[in-house]
């Protein structure tokens, strides 16, 4: 492009944002920033050096772009989210149906007829990339359907108070299969726990290798365990857990009214 970058940002008021190599998202904010651009002062289209070379934007490739950023935006919602600071296990599957959600133009209804999908905002929104949104579907099915099948991720989810069992319905499952699968993981685990030697039989097993000196004093098995890195403490307690709201909408836990004292709040807690 090129008028030169203290140019444009004198015209606009703003930079112009870098494509990174490394990360995906830097595409994204360049396409709005040069959208947003061009909607503060429309002689950009006429005065960037490109335009001499490619010609300028047509309005229906001002659309498609418009078009193609909020396509992306949903995966954005997501890329901030397991970018975070804590653990991020319970979101895999509800992101997952969340960005199959929205990919998904259409559906049907109680009578077969296909009608626009009204839980997904670009519904509205595309109408020349209706390729793009189906090829990235397929492609996110193709690579993460496994989940729904991976024990870690419907633990992780089940588990979350956020989520619970709000994402079975959405993600085809029978929530009684899925609630006996997992019941019979956790017992399966308890009894691993249960039968497994404790800490202080292993470490008067494996003492010898931690302290090979015979007369030193055995001390725990934290002898065997390399020393923390203290460069990486634990994430910031005033650090709060930000859902995108339209991303994770549909699988949402709806909270049910609440006894305000008394044992029904007590059983309440425990989704008795």
């Amino acid at each position: 492009m090129d008028l030169a970058i203290t140019s444009i940002y004198n015209l606009v008021g703003f930079r112009l944002s870098k494509k990174n190599s490394t990360r995906w998202n830097s595409t994204l904010y360049e396409l709005q920033n040069f959208l947003k651009a061009i909607q503060t002062d429309t002689t950009l289209l006429t005065r960037l050096m490109a335009v001499k070379k490619h010609g300028t934007l047509t309005a229906y490739q001002q659309i498609v772009l418009k078009e193609i950023v909020a396509i992306l935006k949903p995966f954005e919602a997501a890329s901030n989210d397991f970018q975070a600071d804590f653990e991020t296990v319970g979101n895999v599957i509800p992101a997952y149906l969340g960005l199959m959600n929205a990919l998904t133009l259409t559906v049907r209804d109680r009578n077969g007829v296909q009608i626009p999908n009204p839980n997904s905002r670009l519904t509205t929104l595309v109408k020349y990339c209706k390729g793009f949104v189906a090829g990235l579907r397929l492609s996110l099915e193709r690579r993460f359907l496994f989940i729904l099948r991976d024990v870690h991720y419907v633990m992780g989810s089940i588990f979350d108070p956020r989520f619970k069992l709000a994402w079975i319905t959405l993600a085809g499952l029978n929530e009684t299969a899925v609630v006996k699968a997992v019941a019979a993981e956790i017992e399966l685990r308890y009894h691993i726990l249960r039968t497994r030697p404790t800490l202080n039989e292993i470490a008067g097993k494996v003492d010898s290798v931690c302290l090979p000196n015979p007369q030193t004093q055995v001390q725990t098995d934290d002898a065997c365990v390399s020393p923390p890195n203290n460069l990486a403490g634990p994430p910031s307690s005033t650090r709060k857990r930000r859902l995108s709201q339209s991303l994770y909408s549909p699988v949402i836990e709806v909270p049910r009214p609440r006894s305000v004292i008394g044992p029904a709040k007590a059983l309440e807690e425990f989704d008795v």
